[in-house]
Formats: structure tokens, C-alpha cells, sequence
């Protein structure tokens, strides 16, 4: 099973020259694509309408094998004072899995106890493969200065997802929780609590060899400092392989973006 993970920065590559913007969402489809053999892709700050946009509103959705789940960040985007170009997390699954449930009851999603900033965006769902084993998805992003990590680990309704699941998990994102490359002991820390909580697996071991940020901020006064805030945890497989190893940061105006593409970078994963 191959997972793609990637926080695509959507809207700041959306602002500007509109042939600019064609050009970026164009190098964003041809890497998706490029990758053979993927199963699911799990896409943070992303419209995947607006990605494969062919002109003012006509789109043309060229990852045929693939079906969309999209979480927008309508109510907290508007709250921001945005009042057009949303965005929010997806996930797009290969055509040999069929969804099940989504296991986060969106009824009660603004109940005081459980609403935070980018809840809404959080997504788990079943999938059956064709061996008919199950597998629950989790596409995490975090929102930074607008919630800690806490408040995902004291949502009641997502920890009765972890602890109770009891087919593999696989929960990848941009967790907005940052480690730099002095971080070590930081970062073990963090990983570990996954392991012990909830028996879920760091795939992304990103300080065994060369430090490889996940994340350079696009401010100019921290443009030079990196982190790994980018993470992927699963249920026990017997082989972990991460496909794309290699730093492809560019700096491109006093900034880091990885490919010239995003401030994240992608990771892809292989579990056996």
C-alpha cells in the first residue's frame, strides 16, 4: 500500500497572476500523477475543484482511477474574513477501495466541547480493499495558532476513533507541531506518544539519517529555519519504506519552497 501525503499550500499558490496560478496547479497534477501505484492520496489546504479547474468554472477531473473526499474549512475561512477561495483537507482513494463510513459524526461537529479551529477539516473514513481487509483513513491538519495539539488529543469523539478501531489506521497530515533539527529528543517524545496512546507507528523517521525539514516558514524572518511538522503514524505493518527521500528545496525570492511548489514537503510511503 502506497500513501501520498502533502500539504499543497493552496491558497497562497492561488494569489497573483492567473497564468502564474495555471502554471503551479499544472506542476501540482502532473506530480500527483507521476507517482505510479498510488492507493490514497491525503491532501491538506487544497480545492480540488479549483486544482483541476480548466477554465472559469469547468473542471476536468484527470485522475480517473481515483474518487474525492473533500473537507472545506468554509465556517472557519469566513471567520477569518475570507470570503471566497476555500479550501480544506482531501482524500483521494484508488477505485480498487470502496468507502464505507465516515466514522466523525459531522451532526454535532459545533457542540462547545468539541469545535476548534479546523475540526471541521478532520476526516476518518472506513475503506474496504479487495482482499475485503479494513482500513480506517485519518487526514489530520492542524491549524497552528488557532489550537494546540491538546485540543485534537481531548476531542473525545476523535480519541473514541482511535482507541476503538480496530482495523488498521492510518493517520497522516501536517500536524503544525514543529521539530528542528536540534529537536531530537523533542520529536521522539511526540512520536512516541502515538505509540503508547493509541499503538500507532511513526512511518516518517526523519532524524535515523540527514535531516530533511518537512516545513520551512514562507516569512522571510524565519525563512532559513526548518521542521519536521509533517507526520504519518499507522497500526503495525511488517515493512516501512519512504519512496522520496531527497531534499528538493529551492529558494526561490529569500523563501524555501519545496520544488518551488509549497512550504511543505510531500512524503510518499510504502506499508507491506
Amino acid at each position: 500500500m502506497k500513501i501520498f501525503c502533502w500539504n499543497m499550500n493552496y491558497w497562497q499558490n492561488t494569489k497573483g497572476n492567473p497564468q502564474d496560478i495555471i502554471e503551479w496547479k499544472n506542476k501540482c497534477i502532473e506530480f500527483l500523477k507521476n507517482e505510479p501505484n498510488i492507493d490514497f492520496y491525503i491532501l491538506q489546504e487544497i480545492n480540488p475543484l479549483k486544482l483541476f479547474e480548466k477554465s472559469s468554472n469547468q473542471y476536468e477531473f484527470s485522475m480517473t482511477d481515483y474518487n474525492i473526499l473533500y473537507h472545506e474549512l468554509t465556517n472557519e475561512l469566513l471567520f477569518d474574513g475570507r470570503k471566497d477561495n476555500f479550501w480544506g483537507n482531501v482524500i483521494l482513494f484508488h477505485k480498487d477501495y470502496k468507502f464505507e463510513k465516515n466514522n466523525i459524526d459531522t451532526n454535532d461537529l459545533y457542540e462547545v466541547n468539541k469545535y476548534y479551529y479546523g475540526r471541521s477539516s478532520v476526516m476518518c473514513y472506513d475503506f474496504v480493499a479487495q482482499d475485503k481487509e479494513k482500513i480506517a483513513i485519518i487526514n489530520y491538519a492542524n491549524k497552528g495558532c488557532y489550537t494546540m495539539l491538546d485540543d485534537f488529543e481531548n476531542d473525545k469523539e476523535m480519541k473514541n476513533v482511535l482507541e476503538n478501531i480496530k482495523n488498521r489506521i492510518i493517520m497522516a497530515g501536517d500536524f503544525n507541531t514543529g521539530f528542528g533539527e536540534n529537536g531530537k529528543k523533542e520529536y521522539n517524545k511526540f512520536v512516541g506518544s502515538y505509540n503508547n496512546k493509541y499503538n500507532l507507528e511513526n512511518c516518517i523517521k526523519n532524524y535515523s539519517n540527514k535531516f530533511i525539514p518537512t516545513y520551512y516558514h514562507t516569512k522571510a524572518r524565519h525563512a532559513n529555519v526548518g521542521y519536521v511538522n509533517d507526520f504519518c503514524f499507522s497500526s503495525k505493518f511488517n515493512d516501512v519504506t519512504i519512496i522520496n527521500q531527497k531534499d528538493e528545496w529551492e529558494n526561490i525570492g529569500g523563501i524555501k519552497l519545496w520544488r518551488g511548489l509549497s512550504d511543505h514537503r510531500p512524503f510518499i510511503v510504502e506499508l507491506k
